[in-house]
């Protein structure tokens, strides 16, 4: 880059330099720049007026083009990527961005005068001597792009399988998946005029929590006969608890087997509350069992998709720029 405006502190993109996994040149040209230079900055660029205004010197429309074909699809590896892409006015997926400044093992941590630490980056040379012994940007010589490319694809290698496997979860905690699904209508919210009268859905808790739900029954007074003269007894009341399918039911009618017309009515009551719970049974266990299939696949695709991710690492080439 070569500065722009006044004093030259803005910079503006004078050399484009990439290379793929093998460290082979893809791509290396000079770009010709719009505005008048005010900086060239040979003594760390190595750009000189004559490269930029030279015939192989490209716009930088053209160069948008070119690297944007280049890096479509690709692992973009490099130190600090966030000037390089600004630059040139360029975006390129996060989740795709291997940047050697931001890694937190290739970071320093400093600790503030509030024993509070942060980590910041570090210099290019300084992981290259630390990590490969190796000397790069040495002080009174011009910088390389080429070299620098190589030194942070060389860097990335050292560490690729620990920065996939935190990359693969980065983009999974940043991104959930959501359940969209609709949920079924349940006849669980349907209240029936026996539960009414015991505040709640009778046969549903009968199937569900295994309780006997104890519904009063009306008394009747039954007209007995005085065993000595005849004279029909109003006074007595017979009663007893007989519980049949989880009901209590204290009516004459049921301690001495007959069935009277109101008896009958509450037996039929009786039966249709109990095929409602059954019905609500098999459908609460049908939603259970496709709950259980969506989760499976579910899992399944989650698997599926980490099982490519895996392999597509290894068929793209990642790039440096």
């Amino acid at each position: 880059m070569v500065g722009v405006g006044m004093g030259g502190l803005d910079s503006a993109l004078a050399r484009v330099s990439i290379i793929n996994w093998n460290n082979e040149i893809v791509l290396d040209t000079y770009v010709k720049v719009d505005q008048e230079v005010t900086d060239y900055r040979t003594f760390v660029s190595g750009i000189r007026p004559e490269h930029i205004e030279s015939e192989s010197a490209i716009s930088l429309t053209e160069v948008q083009m070119i690297v944007t074909n280049i890096l479509k699809g690709k692992i973009l590896i490099g130190h600090a990527l966030d000037n390089d892409l600004n630059v040139m006015g360029l975006q390129h997926p996060c989740c795709d961005i291997r940047d050697t400044a931001q890694y937190a093992p290739f970071m320093r941590t400093i600790t503030k005068e509030n024993d509070e630490k942060i980590s910041c980056p570090r210099k290019l040379k300084d992981l290259v001597w630390e990590k490969f012994n190796k000397h790069i940007q040495v002080m009174g010589k011009a910088h390389s792009p080429v070299e620098d490319s190589i030194a942070a694809m060389d860097l990335y290698k050292s560490a690729r399988q620990e920065w996939e496997i935190e990359k693969m979860h980065e983009v999974n905690r940043a991104a959930p998946q959501q359940d969209t699904r609709e949920p079924m209508e349940s006849m669980h919210r349907r209240c029936s005029p026996l539960a009414e009268r015991a505040g709640c859905d009778a046969g549903n808790q009968l199937l569900f929590n295994h309780q006997a739900i104890h519904l009063p029954a009306p008394q009747q007074q039954q007209h007995m006969r005085n065993p000595q003269d005849g004279t029909p007894v109003r006074s007595q009341i017979y009663s007893r608890h007989q519980q049949h399918d989880g009901y209590h039911t204290n009516s004459p009618a049921a301690f001495h087997g007959s069935a009277s017309p109101r008896s009958k009515a509450t037996s039929t009551r009786r039966n249709q509350e109990l095929s409602r719970a059954k019905v609500v049974a098999a459908l609460h266990q049908q939603r259970m069992r496709w709950q259980q299939q969506q989760q499976q696949q579910q899992q399944q695709y989650q698997y599926q998709q980490q099982q490519q991710q895996q392999q597509t690492l290894h068929m793209r080439y990642p790039v440096y720029i």
